[in-house]
């Protein structure tokens, strides 16, 4: 008897729009036998399959005198309407369930049962590796940009010594967890990768996998990338594996890609530790500030400087601290906050596409639906909710600028000038570190006099 478990998956797969042969190829790709695969599809199409001596008409612009199909039609489609809303909703609560049963079914038949299981409750996974194999946890600050990373490898490689910058020497399995508001679809086209990948599921979660996929690569090194989104986190599992004849262990790159396969087969996902809810941001020792020459003004949190070199149009204010990539003559700086009041012919946006134009396009796509994401101009930017910016009706969105600039934008558009208060980070845990701060700010800001 086909498995109940096979009958969901191919269900909530054709409710997705994945077509057979691809997911037979996943089933038999997690361990499932062919005959059981079939036996499901079987049963499926017997219980979706229409009569034969049931014909319907096309549908026509004209009416049809004869007989009136409203009514069973009607009826059809209330029947339909709710075995699809039931279906969907027995779909995504067995969704975790069934994903999990899928990998535990084919990690005992891969035989990998007797593998160690490294778990990270910080992190929220769990991953089986073999037993000759050891981890080592690399710190953020030997990173560059600060990102940590968990490195898989065997013993006689994955010595002491080894660091962020020379990890790539050794056949290794690498696990980073990266923060990302954007769905894994625009997340990914960010990077423009040379090869559209391969799309599958990891723990219950869409992910796609790249061979080679940076363009950068050593000659004859077996190269493979996995990109998993769960809710704002991407983890990325990366496979380096150097020639037999270069390598302690003599293995073959092509063996440690099965080993690559399996652990990633074995990947589960648990609930992360508990992080304490954030306060309501205090802004009663906050200073006040006045552009001398809009008018404008808002508040400004301790610690955070004025850029001195920043002019009235394009006013910066920096804070500084060890978590800071970029660095100025005060030092390492980890967020900026930017007040810009550019006039449309300004030289920063009148050689290209004018920046009003730019931001009635963002405002026209994402104004109606918080969460909605679009790329405007190759920029990826996601509606993030409304805001009354002192009278001004307009959205906040999150952009990511390049794939190492992230930030909030909250603007309102005038007649010859436009007025946007931004905040910037490299990384985006820091952008998110000073996001209620920058909410405050927001909140706090008034036109008074300045005119757009």
């Amino acid at each position: 008897m086909e498995s109940d478990e096979v009958l969901n998956y191919i269900r909530d797969q054709f409710a997705k729009g994945v077509a057979r042969d691809e997911i037979e190829k996943a089933l038999l790709s997690s361990g499932w036998a062919k005959e059981q695969i079939d036996k499901a599809f079987q049963t499926i199409n017997s219980q979706t399959a229409i009569p034969a001596d049931v014909q319907l008409n096309p549908i026509s612009s004209h009416p049809q005198k004869e007989f009136s199909f409203k009514k069973p039609l009607l009826i059809f489609g209330i029947i339909a309407v709710a075995f699809i809303l039931t279906s969907a909703g027995v779909f995504f609560f067995l969704k975790s369930q069934r994903n999990n049963k899928l990998q535990e079914s084919a990690v005992e038949q891969d035989g990998i049962v007797n593998w160690k299981t490294y778990k990270s409750e910080l992190h929220g996974y769990e991953i089986k590796y073999p037993p000759e194999w050891k981890f080592k946890e690399i710190p953020a600050d030997e990173i560059d940009r600060g990102i940590a990373r968990i490195v898989f490898g065997p013993q006689e490689e994955l010595h002491e010594g080894i660091t962020a910058p020379n990890v790539e020497d050794i056949n290794n399995i690498s696990i980073l967890k990266l923060s990302s508001k954007f769905s894994l679809e625009t997340t990914l086209a960010s990077y423009n990768f040379k090869e559209p990948g391969k799309n599958l599921l990891v723990g219950g979660y869409s992910a796609r996998q790249f061979e080679k996929p940076f363009g950068h690569e050593q000659g004859g090194v077996l190269y493979v990338t996995t990109f998993v989104k769960r809710g704002n986190d991407l983890f990325v599992v990366t496979g380096n594996f150097i020639p037999s004849v270069l390598s302690l262990t003599k293995r073959s790159p092509e063996e440690l890609r099965g080993i690559y396969d399996r652990m990633l087969l074995s990947m589960k996902f648990i609930a992360q530790a508990t992080t304490i809810p954030e306060q309501e941001t205090d802004t009663s020792n906050w200073q006040s500030y006045t552009n001398p020459e809009f008018g404008y003004s808002l508040k400004i949190p301790p610690g955070w400087k004025e850029k001195i070199d920043s002019d009235n149009e394009q006013k910066r204010f920096r804070v500084y601290g060890p978590d800071g990539s970029s660095s100025d003559e005060l030092g390492k700086f980890e967020a900026e906050l930017q007040i810009l009041t550019l006039p449309y012919d300004h030289p920063a946006v009148k050689d290209t596409r004018s920046e009003q134009e730019r931001l009635q396009e963002v405002n026209r796509q994402l104004g109606l639906n918080p969460g909605a994401e679009e790329t405007i101009e190759g920029l990826p930017v996601k509606k993030i909710k409304n805001v009354n910016l002192d009278g001004c009706e307009t959205p906040q969105f999150f952009f990511n600028e390049g794939g190492y600039k992230y930030g909030y934008s909250t603007a309102c558009l005038g007649k010859t000038r436009y007025l946007s208060l931004l905040l910037f980070a490299d990384r985006p845990e820091i952008v998110e570190k000073y996001k209620s701060i920058y909410d405050a700010v927001v909140e706090s800001f008034k036109f008074n006099q300045f005119k757009l």
